[in-house]
């Protein structure tokens, strides 16, 4: 077991990361990134195999992702974000299998943006901070 102060490797993510969950199988890594060079408005989802420790691909997703999990089957993986374009929360579904947002689930309005993500360990329900309350969306 490496020590805490031993550093295996470094991967250039093209943004600031923020949060990461590994999938059941431990092959790849899901990072939620921030790009700060476009003021906080541009976010995505850095696919890593961990492998290699190489990025395969950067997945595009609202500003300001405050984390990610990942469905105990691996199929999908949650990420809460902010949709400028539209003045809402949400909570972007990535199917794994294909890297792709599938779905964007509206989980705020204007003012009151996602915060934090978990997932029920059966994948059944999904529960999501915002501002003011808890939602529980199905997984």
């Amino acid at each position: 077991m490496p020590s805490s102060s031993d550093v295996r490797a470094t991967i250039p993510v093209g943004m600031r990361p923020k949060w990461v969950a590994i999938t059941p199988t431990g092959s790849r890594a899901y990072v939620t990134l921030e790009d700060v060079q476009a003021g906080g408005d541009a976010g995505g989802v850095a696919v890593i195999d961990t492998q290699t420790n190489m990025v395969t691909t950067t997945i595009t997703v609202g500003s300001d992702p405050s984390g990610v999990v990942i469905a105990p089957d691996g199929h999908h993986a949650y990420v809460p974000n902010w949709d400028s374009s539209r003045g809402r929360g949400v909570v972007s579904v990535i199917d794994t299998d294909t890297n792709a947002v599938i779905d964007s689930i509206t989980v705020s309005g204007p003012g009151g943006g996602p915060n934090g993500v978990a997932i029920t360990p059966n994948g059944r329900h999904v529960y999501v901070a915002t501002d003011q309350e808890l939602q529980i969306l199905n997984g």
